[in-house]
């Protein structure tokens, strides 16, 4: 959709034109000057210009009357009005705190300060303002609905669904109440009642593609998948027809994965991902890629789980640098357990893996499963949360292991056993176990708080059929239970209740290793007796996790597991019956039947791919298409990019960096507290850390004019916590251009400059070496002369770097040509293969001439590689 850059989730079905300044007063009227101002034409003119995209010449045009009286609320008010609409969100707030500092006090003042508190992230500095919009205008809709979305990011629904109810009956057609209304439900998982007020929503603004996708997703997670996918075709015809982004195409891609329709799934992502590189999308996208066997470019669409919540709060901001492949000879290696303790084990195998290639294996996992791992193969050293590890090289996320050791089903590492149990407590639990017939341990549940828990998790009463097997002694593993199961247990002696004794995992192993076979659903048990090569039997939904792929009755992971999938969604009862029935013939042959298939048991670990052991960058067909986004760990924080686009993408991916000799230098140029404007950002790889530089009293304003990098711009930004202090401008960055005629009228560029800005500040103008220089130099004339910022401006060839230093001496500044290697040995990944062949990257360094170099910084831009150019 249009609108401001960086709009919140939790605003996305607000119309663009309730983000502007019109949509916070009755009705759409330009506001009301008091009478007996002189300038009151000057604020109407200014208002109109903003509305047609005219935002420098409204800018100046306040900014020239405020000369004339600078502390004019009015005045005040409508130039952070121009500011707002210009998507200056920041700069928006503190002007209209200016104007109610000098008096003015109306309802459009304080929904505008709600507003842009919201899109600030700042719900809670928003809910004051949206109230006391409502305190001086009761029957207001437009501030009462501010209010709801502002108590709806809060996660307080039952008040915002209050709000929404107020806005409808003030305004009966206010479609986008109706949906805040189905989005609070939604959010609360009643998605019967998120389906009938999406059903109002739509009645009210049938054109909407977006009320047709969340009322998909409200009928998705009821479990009606064919419904879902009509509605989201209504959307994505919608979206077609008025040239929209293919949003539909995310809940789309998870209705078709969650009814098996792989195929179909995989060509809508295909097709739309290039357009939208959202990061739920690729998250859907990895699960399909895993669960068709399709490893390689899976678990490269897997690290975009980093991207969001929950897993982005959990990143762990660790200097060192995330392994991706380098040389382990003697060096440490922290792996960081994520998600839950079953994926702790399954994955815990590739520490094995990792001593091979000469590391120290450190660990670091929850308490619960701290005394098990001990006995992991290939783990030296196991730490328990919240204890901090010791020393190390590099670390690495347990689920990123197969990426980096380029997993493929054929080489899933089973060399099993890899855990083994802690003997005294296997002594502890003989007693309970001895005895005869088969020994089979039950889990039938998993952690309730998984969101397809209701999927993969059985009722107890429905294994009521396996307690009248005859020759069969079960031992439940379950813990906790549910309420109410205890008394469901045969009265018989069939079924002994062992889970709720167990302190931890250690003991869930020692019982396991005295059993016979496990029968249980897909939760940490299964992996804990496959990981000890003990016969597991793991009942599934119809669709299961990704790791037990589509369509086999055998594990790669697990040599001793065998799969019983549900054929109709949801019926468990013929699975359990499956079940019983190969019990039953068990007993009768004494004996277990084989595993069909089953894989091999390896002697020696899957080695790294040997171009990556050599330093190369491995590029293969079964890697995603160069139009399908990645995401990487980097120096300044997770970035997600499109692979092999250009020097830059290529550098971060393999160095997590790029050319940061540039980026040293200009950490000593520019203060804490610097204004920047950087022209061509790419996707971030350094405008994350400029925000850094110029700490929270900083600001850096960001242009990037293709649309689907500045989307990826947008959203590593939002991944870093980068946007408290930096704004992604909407439109190019460029030179002034005269009217033009047309049609009889005057037509002004849309595009903006550095002097149309108006900053009253500016430390540093960086311009990139894709961004039109020539143009951005022309347009920043009179800032350049006014507010003295150095400049950085990359070159293409040296013609060009000619030209730049003439034209800046022009501005009187003394220029450098600095030469940077964008291999750099001292790259954050620690890689020491030049993949660039000693390819440099060339650039303009620009001081005021009147500016007086400190010798440490003129030693600093010597040593940077820079030459001044006379």
């Amino acid at each position: 959709m249009e609108g401001l850059v960086g709009l919140p989730p939790a605003l996305l079905l607000v119309s663009p034109a309730l983000m502007s300044r019109s949509a916070v007063v009755p009705g759409d009227t330009i506001l009301p000057i008091p009478a007996g101002q002189d300038f009151a034409p000057r604020i109407v003119e200014a208002h109109a210009l903003s509305e047609a995209g005219r935002y420098g010449e409204a800018l100046a045009l306040v900014t020239n009357e405020l000369l004339r009286r600078p502390r004019d609320a009015e005045m005040l008010f409508t130039r952070a009005s121009v500011l707002f609409d210009w998507g200056r969100i920041r700069e928006a707030c503190n002007g209209f705190l200016q104007a109610q500092a000098a008096g003015l006090a109306r309802t459009s003042l304080y929904l505008n300060l709600a507003w842009s508190y919201q899109l600030l992230g700042q719900a809670g500095e928003a809910e004051p303002f949206a109230r006391k919009a409502i305190g001086l205008e009761p029957d207001n809709a437009p501030a009462h609905f501010g209010l709801g979305t502002i108590l709806q990011r809060l996660e307080r629904h039952a008040e915002a669904i209050l709000c929404f109810e107020r806005v409808l009956e003030l305004a009966p057609e206010h479609a986008q109440a109706a949906a805040g209304i189905a989005r609070c439900h939604l959010q609360q998982k009643d998605y019967a009642a998120a389906e009938d007020w999406y059903q109002r929503a739509i009645a009210l603004e049938p054109l909407n593609p977006q009320f047709r996708i969340n009322l998909g997703a409200a009928i998705v997670n009821q479990g009606r998948y064919a419904e879902s996918l009509v509605v989201l075709g209504q959307a994505a015809e919608l979206e077609l027809a008025q040239g929209t982004q293919p949003v539909s195409m995310i809940d789309t891609g998870f209705a078709l994965v969650s009814t098996g329709r792989y195929q179909e799934a995989l060509a809508l992502f295909r097709r739309n991902l290039p357009q939208l590189p959202d990061s739920r999308a690729h998250g859907y996208y990895a699960f399909l890629l895993l669960a068709l066997g399709r490893f390689r470019e899976g678990w490269a669409q897997y690290e975009f789980r980093w991207m969001s919540d929950p897993h982005l709060s959990k990143r762990p901001g660790f200097s060192a640098p995330q392994w991706a492949g380098q040389d382990l000879a003697g060096k440490t290696i922290l792996l960081v357990d994520e998600q839950g303790a079953g994926d702790i084990i399954n994955f815990g195998r590739y520490a094995i893996a990792l001593k091979a290639l000469g590391a120290t294996v450190i660990l670091q996992v929850r308490p619960e499963i701290a005394q098990l791992a001990k006995d992991f193969a290939g783990v030296d050293l196991v730490i328990a949360r919240p204890a901090a590890p010791p020393p190390f090289d590099y670390y690495v996320h347990l689920m990123s292991l197969p990426h980096v050791l380029r997993t493929e089903v054929a080489t899933i590492p089973v060399d099993i056993p890899y855990v083994r149990p802690d003997s005294s407590k296997v002594a502890k639990w003989s007693s309970r176990i001895a005895g005869d017939g088969l020994k089979v341990g039950l889990a039938w549940a998993g952690n309730p708080l998984y969101p397809r828990d209701n999927f993969r998790s059985v009722d107890f009463a429905r294994l009521s059929r396996l307690w009248d097997i005859q020759g069969v002694r079960f031992f439940s593993l379950q813990k906790p239970l549910k309420e109410g199961e205890i008394d469901q247990f045969p009265k018989q002696t069939t079924l002994e209740n062992l889970g709720p004794e167990f302190a931890d995992f250690a003991d869930s192993a020692a019982v396991i290793a005295q059993l016979d076979l496990v029968v249980c659903v897909d939760t940490a048990i299964a992996h804990l007796a496959g990981a000890m090569g003990k016969p597991v039997w793991l009942m599934l939904p119809e669709i299961g996790d990704y790791r037990w792929l589509d369509g086999r009755e055998d594990s790669p992971w697990y040599p001793t597991m065998r799969l019983f999938r549900q054929r109709v969604l949801g019926e468990w009862d013929e699975v359990v019956a499956r079940v019983a029935a190969a019990l039953q013939d068990a007993v009768a042959a004494g004996r277990l039947p084989d595993i069909p298939n089953a894989p091999q048991t390896s002697v020696h670990p899957a080695p790294i791919a040997s171009d990556a052991a050599q330093g190369i960058p491995a590029t293969d067909e079964s890697a995603a298409p160069n139009n399908i986004a990645r995401v990487v760990e980097t120096r300044y924080g997770i970035l997600q990019y499109l692979p092999d686009v250009d020097r830059a993408a290529q550098s971060i991916e393999w160095y997590g960096e790029y050319l940061q000799p540039q980026l040293d230098l200009l950490s000593r140029l520019i203060p804490t507290g610097a204004q920047v404007v950087e022209a061509g950002s790419g996707v971030g790889e350094h405008a994350v850390a400029l925000a850094g530089m110029v700490g929270v009293k900083g600001h850096v304003w960001v242009y990037e004019t293709r649309p689907i990098m500045a989307q990826i711009l947008r959203q590593n930004l939002e991944a870093n916590r980068a946007t408290d202090n930096l704004t992604l401008m909407r439109r190019d960055l460029g030179a002034p251009e005269d009217p033009v005629q047309q049609l009889g009228e005057a037509r002004l560029s849309m595009a903006d400059t550095v002097d149309a800005l108006q900053l009253d500040r500016l430390d540093l103008l960086k311009v990139r070496y894709d961004a039109p220089a020539t143009e951005i130099l022309d347009g920043a004339s009179e800032s350049l002369w006014r507010l003295r910022p150095a400049l950085f401006v990359a070159a293409k060839d040296a013609t060009a770097v000619t030209e730049l230093a003439e034209r800046l001496k022009g501005f009187g500044y003394r220029c450098w040509r600095m030469d940077t290697p964008i291999f750099n040995l001292a790259n954050f990944n620690r890689r020491d293969a030049d993949i660039f062949d000693s390819a440099t990257a060339l650039a303009v360094l620009g001081l005021p001439e009147e500016v007086e170099l400190a010798a440490a910084i003129e030693d600093h831009v010597a040593q940077r590689g820079c030459v001044e150019l006379s």
